[in-house]
């Protein structure tokens, strides 16, 4: 399962991490989805199934800089009980409700650009008085 591209709207196509990484034996046999524009993602570990949109370098910079911030809020949860699923499921609830979107919509693997500055203004400001 392939989504449309974040960068440009087309269709990626499934590709080997050979093409993706020519420099990296050890990712040939992982499976990405990239589009005509460059942009690329990969699929979950063993399936076809993509670990969210794809997305040229900008985006996916971002992208790794909000689950830098986020990802540590909700496995702080799984301390208190929590499981895993409650725990990311929660942070995502909250994360929604402050960037003011539907859940069904929050996920950092489907940010754009501005939905990635967004969430790590709200994310900095957290941690600002927090600290």
């Amino acid at each position: 399962m392939a989504y449309n591209c974040s960068e440009c709207g087309c269709k990626p196509v499934l590709t080997s991490g050979e093409r993706i990484y020519p420099n990296r034996p050890e990712l040939f046999i992982k499976k990405f989805y990239l589009c005509k524009c460059g942009a690329y993602v990969g699929c979950h570990n063993g399936t076809y199934n993509a670990l969210g949109s794809p997305a040229g370098f900008e985006l996916r910079k971002l992208r790794m800089a909000v689950h830098a911030l986020f990802d540590p809020l909700w496995k702080r949860k799984m301390t208190f009980g929590f499981t895993k699923k409650d725990a990311r499921s929660r942070g995502y609830a909250w994360l929604a409700k402050e960037m003011g979107i539907e859940l069904k919509k929050c996920h950092v693997s489907q940010f754009n650009l501005s939905q990635c500055r967004q969430a790590l203004k709200i994310l900095n400001n957290l941690k600002r008085t927090k600290s």
